[in-house]
């Protein structure tokens, strides 16, 4: 084989390598990023229902020690 024949095989193995390498680097950035959403929409959703409870808790736990 000659020089010019390997040259030409490496460069299209290093451009598939670089290829598969972005790739899995967009697959990776895409779960991050929906990571991070569900996490937020989480956090959220624990801050209104903290929001909830601590607006009627009191008055449902102070109904339920007086009797009714």
């Amino acid at each position: 084989m000659t020089p010019d024949k390997v040259d030409t095989r490496f460069d299209a193995l290093e451009s598939k390598f670089d290829a598969h390498i972005a790739e899995h680097t967009a697959q990776a950035n895409a779960s991050k990023t929906g990571r991070r959403w569900i996490i937020g929409v989480a956090i959220g959703v624990g801050i209104t229902v903290s929001g909830i409870i601590g607006k009627y808790l009191p008055p449902i736990a102070q109904a339920l020690q007086s009797g009714g």
